[in-house]
C-alpha cells in the first residue's frame, strides 16, 4: 500500500507543479524537488524492514553479506545518481545532470573494484588448481 500512496503523492505533485509552473516557475520547480525528496526518503524508511528480510534469507542460504551490500548499495547509487540527475535537467542545468550522472558511473565503478579483485583471486586459484 505505501507504493500506491508514493505515486499517488508523485501525480498529485506533478500536476501541483504543473500548476504552479504557470504563474511562478521558480515555486513550482521547487515543488517538484520537495516532493522528489521526500519520496525518497519515505521510500528509505519503508525499505530498511525489506533489508532485514533479505539479511535473514540470505544467511539462510550462505550467500557472502558483503557482495549483497555491494549489490544493494550499487541500486541505491544508480537511483541517487538518476533522481539527481533528472532533477538537475529540471532546473534546466544540463551540465550539473551530466555531472551527476559521471559521479554515480564512478562510485559505481569504485564500488565494484574489490567485487573484481575477488573475482580475479578467485580465477588465479582455479587456475593454480588445474595446473
Amino acid at each position: 500500500m505505501e507504493l500506491y500512496r508514493l505515486i499517488g503523492f508523485a501525480l498529485a505533485s506533478a500536476v501541483l507543479s504543473f500548476t504552479v509552473r504557470r504563474f511562478n516557475e521558480q515555486a513550482g520547480l521547487s515543488l517538484a524537488t520537495a516532493a522528489a525528496v521526500f519520496i525518497m526518503l519515505s521510500l528509505l524508511a519503508a525499505v530498511t524492514g525489506f533489508l532485514d528480510d533479505v539479511k535473514a534469507i540470505v544467511s539462510l542460504g550462505g550467500i557472502r553479506t558483503d557482495m549483497l551490500a555491494a549489490a544493494i548499495k550499487a541500486v541505491g547509487i544508480a537511483y541517487t545518481a538518476q533522481l539527481a540527475s533528472s532533477i538537475c535537467r529540471d532546473l534546466g542545468e544540463s551540465s550539473l545532470a551530466i555531472s551527476s550522472e559521471l559521479v554515480g558511473r564512478i562510485l559505481l565503478a569504485l564500488l565494484a573494484l574489490p567485487l573484481i579483485r575477488s573475482l580475479a583471486e578467485l580465477l588465479i586459484k582455479l587456475i593454480d588448481q588445474v595446473l
